[in-house]
């Protein structure tokens, strides 16, 4: 037994029984990992298959990737083989790395539970910061003018997959490198997507509610194994990546019947998801970007629920990731924050703010003491509930595009909903633009004036 394989077999026995009979998605293979804290024999491992395979450069992101997809075939496979196989797929992903290094890629990702009655490609979501196309099921010549005009928009080689492949609605990306990295570049560039169509609809719909009813995606977020059809933009012979994922889904009804600001929604929240992660970048001053970031992320999780209690749950997770602060009682913050966005006046103000309580009261309950909404309270009630969270949530996140764009620090934030609740300065509270107007610096000020 070689040392890479000597490795490779520590770490399978390793976790083995901590993931028993799950499927191994990169999520619990890197919770895995990390429980059995191997940290330096993986280094050692990655090091090693990076000098056999003449992959020394290449970046440390694509090399964990690379390990997961051979210890996922390895624990899926016969105990007997495990090290084997995925010692042989260690191999073949750093050896890709070298050969397929900048390679580009037109990636096809099948669509689950997509319903799309249209006979021609759609480049409607397609963005600078996504190239993308939506595929519906074609056959015989349609579809074959149809990959031609992908080609021609990507610029790239026609692909000519199997007649046996792309018999779902697809959605079409531009992607690169090894294929494993390609495969999930596919799925984060969906994941982009699917959340900004699912925010410009919230906030363009007019409506207190996520759309379609629980039944169209009762089972979005089952993890499934999905195969990304790779096809070279340069040309060549496509290949088949395999990928476990959840929600790899799109209302793609939300092309046809759009309102006309939802455009420029759409394009405003892909390019923040894009451009700003869901952590602060380390060394630098903490902004609010990737706040709202992670509340489009948490919202986008929600839409997709068919239980009605956790995605009531999801909503105010949403809202608190939005507005709160950490010097003070949440629940009453959330509260306050939420009733001055929607409403000035001090009777609608007051109530808006005793339902929102009565909200958070109720997902505390739900948390702590295990008592279930929908079981605890009336439909009606908790419909109300729902609805006055989501629409709170959809008014305050419209507001935070334009601080995020203007690069609000933390620090500011808490100033300017200080300022917003009459905390400091104001003893009623001032409105969300004069606050977030002091909240800032001269300097700042003086920009945008």
């Amino acid at each position: 037994m070689t040392p890479i394989e000597k490795i490779l077999a520590e770490l399978l026995e390793g976790m083995r029984p901590l993931l028993g009979s799950r499927v191994p998605t990169p999520n619990l293979l890197e919770e895995a990992l990390s429980s059995i804290m191997m940290e330096n024999r993986i280094k050692e491992l990655l090091g090693r298959q990076a000098t056999v395979s003449e992959a020394r450069r290449s970046p440390e992101g694509e090399q964990w990737q690379a390990l997961f997809a051979a210890l996922s075939v390895g624990l899926c496979a016969q105990s007997d083989q495990a090290v084997a196989v995925a010692a042989g797929c260690l191999q073949a992903e750093f050896s890709a790395m070298v050969s397929d290094k900048g390679k580009k890629w037109l990636a096809f990702l099948p669509l689950t539970g997509a319903d799309y009655g249209q006979i021609s490609v759609s480049f409607d979501l397609d963005t600078l910061k996504v190239p993308c196309a939506i595929l519906p099921v074609l056959s015989g010549t349609a579809r074959t003018r149809a990959l031609q005009e992908i080609a021609q928009r990507f610029a790239t080689e026609t692909p000519s997959p199997d007649k046996s492949q792309l018999l779902q609605v697809t959605f079409v990306s531009v992607c690169s490198g090894p294929p494993g990295h390609a495969a999930q570049e596919a799925v984060a560039h969906l994941a982009v997507v699917r959340d900004a169509v699912r925010y410009a609809h919230l906030v363009t719909a007019g409506a207190s509610g996520f759309g379609p009813g629980p039944s169209l995606r009762s089972d979005a977020n089952a993890i499934r194994r999905l195969e990304v059809l790779l096809c070279p933009m340069a040309g060549g012979l496509p290949s088949i990546e395999p990928i476990w994922a959840a929600d790899i889904s799109l209302d793609v009804g939300a092309l046809i019947y759009r309102d006309a600001q939802w455009r420029t929604w759409y394009d405003r929240t892909v390019r923040l998801l894009v451009t700003t992660p869901e952590t602060p970048t380390a060394g630098s001053s903490p902004t609010v970007g990737p706040r709202l970031t992670r509340s489009i992320r948490v919202i986008s999780r929600a839409s997709s629920q068919s239980s009605l209690d956790l995605r009531f749950l999801l909503c105010l997770v949403a809202l608190e990731t939005l507005v709160s602060v950490k010097h003070e009682d949440i629940a009453e913050s959330v509260a306050d924050v939420g009733a001055r966005v929607m409403t000035r006046d001090a009777a609608e103000r007051h109530k808006v703010f005793r339902d929102l309580k009565d909200a958070y009261d109720t997902r505390s309950r739900f948390v702590h003491a295990g008592e279930i909404p929908s079981l605890v309270l009336e439909a009606r009630v908790f419909e109300q509930l729902q609805a006055l969270v989501l629409t709170v949530w959809c008014e305050a996140s419209r507001r935070f595009f334009d601080p995020v764009d203007h690069g609000l620090t933390e620090k500011q934030l808490s100033t300017g909903l200080d300022d917003l609740r009459g905390i400091t300065q104001f003893k009623y509270g001032a409105p969300w633009e004069e606050a977030f107007s002091r909240s800032r610096g001269p300097a700042e000020r003086e920009d945008n004036t």
